[in-house]
């Protein structure tokens, strides 16, 4: 009934949108000097974002309320053009405008305005026009299809694919297999497990656009496998502005139900945990009892109550101060807040090789998140020349989880088993860009980049608590000595990059386009990780201690400092072992050329080559050491040369057909090859593997583009890999639960074709249509794996044929969306659908099924408005669907095995509201 009522709703405005008095406002943009056609410039109705931008002939269209309107037309490098017109209801409106150039010149520099890429028309247009394959998403689009990070705003583009904690998958390939840059320079990882940040600590707010590269070119990282992602930030508007916003979220399973958690730090509220979870202890091990009680001052009983709404704010601002006629200095500043309370109720198995059940659990998760950042860009331009930027960005993420599984265990054989465990995460990103750009000569034909950047990263675990109950008879569970526990780990990561280069220009393919231009530079990265934990395990002892009740739902009533005192428990050094330590190191110094040349104003070629310097490194100790023995040393180094080429033919001025080809490598994550156990709550292991080597990809694509109007494109992509020494991870069933660990697999085949469509339907369908555009892309792939023969850790696996690791068979993403005026009002409505097929999520070895993730449909509405100049509010609808979240086990050795559930609990519909006020 709820749902019927609700698309009555969403079906009344549309009519009312529908039917509204407007009409169409037409027309082209000309330079008024020489009569041309004015490509990509912005035409707006005056303090609106209502309006479009001109297509490849100059032309422009766009609904608007009928009435006086006041129409704004802007492009770089010209004057702002405002004039009103009358629109009329139901018809059409004609507007040509001529604009004149914004030329200055003053001892031969030229003055002109900053280029604003947030539009997807503009993106739009830099692609076409572009010699390699390149996709862009812009701020506007973002906003229009509900997206909120980055991370979610890539999901949005062809073949990308977000697989859970895991982060982002192009073309099937996963974290270990991309990169990310900011602004053109490495950031590093947050979070341990991944090679590349989260791309969802991103807000909108700070970026202008993303741009994603799917083919390589040699001035680019050669890390490179499935993408090349690079975030730009916004630097300073044009215009000065101040923007607040705030809003509420709230969740279908979760908000005002059931919530358990712990809340010990000073500010975990705000994601800032400050000395409530410090480490009272200097050294590994526990002081004997003593009349001060026990060591720890916090307990281990949960707080429950009912989850409450969550909460963002925003503010953001900008300003750019003229500092002469050909001088300025501009800036932008945001700071950004959100929580949010999430829940996951479902079945969790762990299974071995015969599919029989080493536990099986019931699971309640209880997740309290933050995400605080902040960001400082500020751009000085010398003159036209030269230009200067300083970026500054801060990340504070953390995570509250209290994780309580409930069932069975093989090795008691018994069903009244609950583990519970608190994990709170804490961590700060801060990195420092500076970046130049000089033309050495007047007609810019000499030019020189540079850029460097200093990142630091903190990752805190800090008291990690974890408790195993038998509820029948009210006793811990002690079969082994880390069932009970606290744990603490620092981690710290500093990254250092730095990128140089010059580029040359010769000869004239025509008034704007110069034949041929050479580049050449040099680009380093140098990574360091160290990490140190300590864990302390818990335990009844004594008779009496043995004896005593411990209840699930109030452990603390049992852990007191008089029962401590007594000897009715005790905490011993639970990490004598030597693997509580480690250092990595990662560093690639690169030099490279490309060649850009235009055979013709049709044809146009990039080639290049890349030479890669790279050193990999781990100091750790073995489980086999003592505890304080010297670190062994792991070291792996590479030379690489990496060449790649890449054509483009402009059939017409609409019409482009792609090819390119290269050589990249797939450089493993920190966590990858660092020999470090880390124990999930169910038992199962995560470890590294120092002995991974790099992967070696051949990769090549053929693509057609065409570009029917303004903001429109359909493209069809044919892609192809060969990926040597292909990482994936795998799992491999013991006692308790599973090990997770990498390997290198001989060879992995990749192929398949990406189909995108963009289109305004009004242009289609008629006037009847304006403001209505759909989107829609899909990856259909194929992959296979090859295992090394002869190989140990090859022969291990339980299937010698399958798709490689993360590789979904398809990839859907569609979206519709309409854009009206009511009067003041500018209203979007917007669905946007997502879907992927099963892939595999871990490699079984020794009998042990592969375990896939299943596909899953997601389903979300946005409605946008700006109610006036000044004010709008936003609704969003995420997750309509609440499809069931599932990991299935299968294709064990023994055929005869069905398929095994492992894991499955639904994330429930999430629900926004937001409100915002620009000034100008």
């Amino acid at each position: 009934m709820k749902r019927t009522l609700l698309t009555s709703w969403l079906l009344a405005l549309i009519n009312i949108a529908v039917f509204a008095q407007s009409g169409t406002i037409k027309g082209t943009v000309k330079d008024k000097n020489t009569g041309e056609e004015v490509i990509g410039a912005n035409v707006l109705i005056k303090g609106t974002t209502t309006g479009t931008a001109t297509d490849v002939f100059g032309n422009f269209q766009f609904n608007a309320s009928a009435g006086a309107q006041t129409i704004t037309v802007s492009y770089i490098g010209y004057k702002d053009w405002t004039g009103a017109v009358q629109v009329a209801a139901n018809g059409a409106t004609t507007l040509n405008v001529d604009l004149d150039p914004d030329l200055v010149e003053l001892e031969g520099v030229v003055i002109r305005s900053k280029a604003e890429r947030s539009g997807s028309e503009v993106l739009l247009l830099e692609r076409k026009k572009a010699a390699t394959m390149v996709e862009n998403l812009g701020v506007q689009e973002m906003a229009v299809k509900g997206v909120s990070n980055v991370e979610d705003g890539l999901t949005k583009m062809s073949g990308i694919a977000k697989v859970g904690a895991k982060g982002v998958f192009v073309r099937g390939l996963g974290d270990r297999y991309n990169s990310a840059t900011l602004n053109g320079l490495p950031v590093p990882a947050t979070n341990p497990d991944l090679k590349m940040i989260p791309l969802s600590i991103f807000p909108t707010d700070v970026v202008e656009a993303i741009s994603v590269s799917k083919t390589f070119n040699a001035n680019e990282y050669g890390d490179f496998g499935g993408a090349a992602i690079d975030i730009g930030t916004k630097t300073y508007p044009e215009e000065a502005f101040l923007s607040l916003g705030g809003g509420i979220s709230a969740n279908s399973i979760t908000t005002g139900k059931r919530f358990s958690s712990f809340k010990n730090g000073q500010f975990e509220r705000l994601g800032f945990s400050g000395n409530g979870r410090t480490n009272p202890l200097t050294t590994r091990n526990v002081p004997s009892v003593s009349e001060s009680g026990q060591p720890f001052e916090n307990g281990f009983t949960p707080t429950v109550g009912n989850a409450p709404v969550g909460f963002d704010f925003s503010a953001r601002g900008g300003k750019k101060y003229e500092l002469g006629v050909d001088s300025h200095l501009g800036f932008i500043a945001s700071v950004a807040h959100e929580n949010n309370y999430s829940y996951k109720g479902g079945t969790k198995r762990n299974l071995n090789a015969q599919a029989a059940e080493m536990n099986n659990f019931e699971r309640d998760e209880y997740v309290y998140s933050t995400l605080t950042t902040a960001l400082l860009g500020v751009n000085y331009a010398l003159n036209d020349q030269h230009n200067f930027t300083y970026n500054v960005l801060f990340a504070n993420t953390s995570d509250n989880t209290n994780s309580e599984l409930f069932g069975y265990i093989q090795d008691v054989n018994a069903d009244d088993i609950l583990i519970r465990r608190n994990t709170y995460t804490q961590t700060q990103l801060l990195t420092n860009q500076l970046l130049g750009s000089h033309e050495l000569n007047t007609d810019g034909t000499l030019a020189f980049e540079w850029g460097g950047s200093y990142s630091t990263t903190n990752r805190v675990e800090p008291d990690r608590r974890q408790n195993s109950f038998r509820t029948e008879s009210n006793r811990l569970l002690q079969l082994n000595a880390s069932q009970n526990h606290r744990f603490w780990s620092d981690m710290d990561e500093n990254e250092v990059a730095a990128k140089a280069n010059f580029s040359y220009k010769h000869g004239m393919l025509n008034e704007d386009e110069t034949k041929g231009e050479v580049k050449f530079g040099y680009q380093g990265r140098f990574k360091g990780r160290q990490m140190k934990s300590f864990q302390y395990n818990l335990r009844a002892t004594g008779e009496e201690g043995l004896k005593q009740p411990v209840y699930a739902d109030n452990p603390d009533a049992f852990f007191t400092d008089e029962n401590y005192e007594k000897g009715y428990y005790t905490y011993t050094n639970g990490i004598d072992v030597a693997q509580h330590e480690f250092e990595a190191f990662m560093n690639v110094n690169a030099a490279f050329v490309t060649y850009d040349y235009n055979f013709s104003e049709r044809l146009k070629a990039i080639a290049g080559v890349r030479y890669e310097k790279g050193l990999q490194e781990v100091h750790f100790r073995s489980l086999r050491n003592a505890y304080d023995d010297p670190f062994r040393i792991s070291e792996y180094k590479t030379n690489d040369f990496l060449p790649s080429i890449s054509l483009k033919y402009a059939l017409n001025d609409k019409t482009n057909f792609r090819l390119a080809a290269s050589k990249t490598l797939t450089r493993p994550g920190m966590r990858e090859i660092i020999p470090f156990q880390y124990q999930d709550i169910d038992g199962n292991l995560f470890e590294g593997n120092k002995d991974l080597e790099n992967s070696t990809n051949y990769n090549v694509d053929l693509k057609y583009e065409y570009f029917p109007n303004s903001g429109d494109v359909f493209s069809v992509a044919l892609f192809g890999k060969r990926i040597n020494d292909a990482i994936e991870m795998t799992q491999v069933a013991q006692g308790g639960g599973n090990l997770f660990t990498y390997t290198n697999t001989e060879a992995a085949n990749v192929y398949g074709t990406e189909i995108e469509l963009n289109k305004n339907l009004g242009a289609v369908l008629g006037e009847d249509f304006d403001g209505f555009s759909v989107g829609f892309n899909t990856t259909l792939m194929v992959s296979e794996i090859k295992l090394k023969e002869g190989d140990d850790k090859s022969a291990i696996l339980t299937n010698q044929s399958r798709a490689l690791q993360g590789a979904s068979p398809y990839l859907l993403n569609a979206n519709l969306a309409y854009n009206h005026e009511f009067g003041q009002w500018n209203t979007t409505f917007s669905g946007v659908f997502n879907m992927f097929g099963d892939r595999v999520y871990a490699a079984g070895q020794q009998g042990a099924g592969d375990i896939y993730e299943k596909g899953v449909p997601r389903l979300d509405f946005i409605w946008k408005n700006q109610i006036t100049e000044n004010w709008s509010v936003d609704l969003k609808v995420r997750n309509i669907l609440n499809p069931e979240i599932e990991r299935y086990q299968q294709d064990f050795s023994d055929t005869q095995i069905d398929r095994q559930l492992v894991d499955a609990y639904h994330a429930g519909m999430d629900f926004s509201i937001s409100l915002s006020y620009l000034i100008k």
